[in-house]
C-alpha cells in the first residue's frame, strides 16, 4: 500500500488537469489486456480495424498488459492541455537520465527485452521513434474521438470541482476510486495492478496534487509519487466508454420506453433531476419518476452533494447501454 502524508497546503492546492498523451499508453493497454476491455467494445473494434497490419514495437515494449509504465510516458500534466503535438514535443525533450530511469524500473518489474535495451543505450533515438509511432497510433485510433473525449473529461472535472467546493477534499478524494481513501491527513492507495508490492510511505512537499481524469482507466486509477515529477492521482471518469455513444437506439427505446432510454443516456456524467429533465427535454416530475424506476432496477445510483442529489450510471447501466450498442 502507498501512504501519502499530506499537508494543509497540499489539500489547498488540489488541481484538475488532463492531457492527451496519457490516453495513448492507457488505451493501448486496453487493446492488449482483455480484462480492461469491458467499457470500450465499440472503440476496440474500430481500433483493431484501423491498426490492421500496423506493428507497434515501441509501444509494445513500453506498455505491458499490466503493471508499471515508464513515468516519462505518463508525465503529470501541469494544466489542461488539448494539443497532442505539444505533448509530443515535451516527450521529445525528456532528459536522457529520466528515460533510462523509467526503462530500468520497467525492466526490473517486467524483464529485459532487446527493445528496452535499445532505449537504455540510445534513449534520444528511441524516444524519437516512439513519438513517430505514437503519432500514427493517435491519428488512427483517437484523433477522431478527441473532441468528445474532452467534453467527457470537462464534465467529470466540473462534477468533482463542485464536490470539492461543497463538501471539501475528503469527500472528493474518497470518491475517486475504491482503492483510494483519505483519512487523518493521509491518502492511502491500495495496490490493484501496479508494480509496487511493498508498503511505501511518502510525505508530499506542500506543492499540491494534480487530479487527472482519464477516459482509458485500466486498473481504475494511476498515481505518480516519484520526486522527479509533480504528484498526480489519475482516475477513470464517470461513464467511461460512453464518450462515443450515439443517441439511444430504437431497440433500446423499444425495450425500456423512449423516456427512460433518453434519461439513461443523459447520465454518461452525473446530473441532478433538473439537469436530466433539461437534457432529455421532459418535465422534472417525469425525470424524477424515470430516475426512481431506473434506480430500483439497479441501472442508476444516487448520491448527495451538499443540498443536491446527483444521479449516475451504475456498472449495470453502463453494461446495458453497451449491450444494445453491440447487438443493434
Amino acid at each position: 500500500m502507498i501512504t501519502l502524508d499530506v499537508t494543509p497546503d497540499d489539500l489547498v492546492k488540489l488541481r484538475f488537469a488532463y492531457r492527451p498523451l496519457l490516453e495513448i499508453p492507457l488505451s493501448y493497454r486496453v487493446l492488449v489486456n482483455p480484462s480492461f476491455q469491458s467499457p470500450y467494445h465499440r472503440w476496440i473494434d474500430e481500433a483493431y480495424r484501423a491498426l490492421y497490419a500496423n506493428e507497434l514495437p515501441y509501444l509494445n515494449a513500453l506498455v505491458p498488459d499490466h503493471g508499471y509504465i515508464p513515468d516519462f510516458l505518463t508525465p503529470t500534466p501541469s494544466a489542461k492541455r488539448v494539443d497532442i503535438e505539444a505533448d509530443f514535443a515535451e516527450l521529445l525533450s525528456t532528459p536522457d537520465e529520466l528515460i533510462r530511469k523509467g526503462i530500468s524500473t520497467l525492466i526490473e518489474a517486467d524483464g529485459e527485452t532487446e527493445m528496452r535495451r535499445f532505449f537504455l543505450t540510445y534513449p534520444r533515438e528511441a524516444v524519437a521513434c516512439l513519438v513517430e509511432e505514437m503519432r500514427g497510433y493517435w491519428q488512427r485510433t483517437l484523433k477522431t474521438y478527441w473532441s468528445r473525449m474532452i467534453s467527457t473529461l470537462e464534465s467529470d472535472m466540473l462534477y468533482r470541482a463542485r464536490r470539492l467546493a461543497l463538501e471539501g477534499p475528503a469527500a472528493l478524494l474518497n470518491d475517486l476510486h475504491s482503492s483510494v481513501t483519505y483519512h487523518g491527513d493521509q491518502i492511502h492507495i491500495q495496490p490493484v495492478c501496479q508494480h509496487r508490492s511493498s508498503d511505501v510511505e511518502l510525505t508530499l512537499s506542500g506543492n499540491g496534487i494534480q487530479l487527472v481524469p482519464l477516459i482509458f482507466r485500466g486498473c481504475g486509477r494511476m498515481f505518480q509519487v516519484d520526486t522527479d515529477w509533480p504528484s498526480m492521482l489519475a482516475f477513470g471518469v464517470h461513464g467511461t466508454g460512453l464518450w462515443h455513444h450515439k443517441p439511444p437506439s430504437q431497440s433500446l427505446e423499444m425495450a425500456m420506453g423512449a423516456g427512460r432510454a433518453r434519461v439513461l443516456q443523459t447520465l454518461t456524467t452525473p446530473a441532478t433531476t433538473g439537469e436530466v429533465a433539461h437534457k432529455a427535454q421532459i418535465s422534472a416530475a417525469t425525470a424524477s419518476q424515470h430516475l426512481s424506476r431506473l434506480a430500483k432496477a439497479g441501472l442508476v445510483e444516487a448520491h448527495r452533494n451538499g443540498k443536491r442529489v446527483y444521479y449516475h450510471l451504475s456498472q449495470r447501466g453502463v453494461e446495458l447501454i453497451e449491450l444494445f450498442e453491440r447487438l443493434y
